[in-house]
């Protein structure tokens, strides 16, 4: 039976640091970086150092050489790599994550090495992005995020004009779909809904839209709460 072709590495331009101490290989990419750095942000990897490591053929232990490096497996290149623009920051107070997308990832790096201050970073970041509310919503029901931050995108699901598509209300879940169809009839009582030509003074739609998520998604925003006041005395 024929032997498969050895995996060919390629030391990552950046992150293969020259006093780094452990070697670690994603796809075909190896990075050599410093376990205090890791040890410092992840439970994970300081679990992963406790674990005796096997010998090479060479006797090198895993992850002190190219040739036998420490492998993730089920991640990409371009994952661990957004997730070291964080650990190991370019440009002190800059980050190199500028798109959903890199946010999206850099979560999900987070939530697998169970960085909980990277995750809350994350979270923060994505919340300033252009996000549709629909993939806002269930990107954070996915990872269990702050649902204050969800106030602006239940708010527009509830006033839109269209009703809501059988593929979102997939991606929404059933509960969570039933508490916006509440919602939408809370909306369309109230005859504060974007529907019919109709243009409610701005000031009835906060204050009723606040009351609104409060009530029937259980959402009290700081944004929200600025209007509380004055949303009880329209109720």
């Amino acid at each position: 039976m024929p032997t498969p072709p050895t995996l060919s590495y390629k030391r990552d331009e950046h992150y293969y640091i020259s006093d780094g101490n452990v070697v670690i290989a994603v796809e075909n990419v190896l990075f050599k970086l410093h376990r205090s750095r890791l040890d410092a942000y992840s439970p994970v990897f300081r679990e992963m150092w406790s674990i005796p490591t096997p010998t090479s053929e060479g006797g090198s232990e895993e992850g002190q050489s190219d040739e036998n490096p420490i492998i993730l497996h089920g991640i990409k290149a371009i994952d661990f790599t957004r997730f070291l623009w964080i650990v190991y920051p370019l440009d002190l107070g800059v980050y190199e994550a500028k798109t959903v997308e890199d946010w999206k990832s850099i979560l999900d790096q987070a939530e697998r090495w169970q960085v909980d201050s990277l995750r809350t970073l994350a979270a923060e970041q994505l919340h300033k992005l252009d996000i549709l509310p629909v993939a806002k919503i269930s990107l954070w029901n996915k990872y269990n995020l702050d649902r204050s931050m969800l106030s602006e995108s239940f708010r527009d699901l509830c006033v839109r004009a269209e009703s809501l598509t059988e593929e979102e209300a997939m991606d929404l879940g059933m509960a969570i779909f039933i508490k916006v169809a509440k919602g939408r009839d809370e909306v369309h009582r109230f005859g504060i809904c974007n529907c019919f030509g109709r243009h409610p003074p701005e000031d009835r739609i906060t204050g009723q839209l606040t009351r609104i998520v409060r009530d029937v998604f259980g959402i009290v925003s700081e944004d929200s709460s600025k209007h509380l006041l004055f949303s009880k005395s329209i109720r």
